[in-house]
């Protein structure tokens, strides 16, 4: 299984698994998952197109910008993420 299909998987697992109502999500195609992101980066964020390589976005926002600070690390146990600045 190639990386799309597996982690389209992983998706579709977690839609199941959550109880995420059809009409609630949808999978998008690889074209229509690019413009998204890039909308989604012009307006949150000054990276625009080249956000979407980045992992890392926190220093890019918008201002005004607000941070939630979690006490409890199992969010990062559940979502292995790793960051690479965008700066470079």
């Amino acid at each position: 299984m190639n990386k799309s299909n597996e982690f389209r998987g992983h998706i579709a697992k977690a839609v199941k698994d959550l109880q995420i109502p059809p009409n609630d999500f949808r999978l998008v195609s690889l074209y229509q998952y690019e413009d998204i992101l890039v909308s989604i980066l012009n307006k949150f964020t000054s990276l625009g197109k080249k956000g979407i390589g980045c992992n890392w976005w926190w220093n890019d926002f918008k201002k005004p910008t607000v941070s939630v600070h979690i006490t409890c690390n199992y969010l990062f146990m559940c979502i292995p993420i790793f960051f690479r600045s965008c700066a470079n």
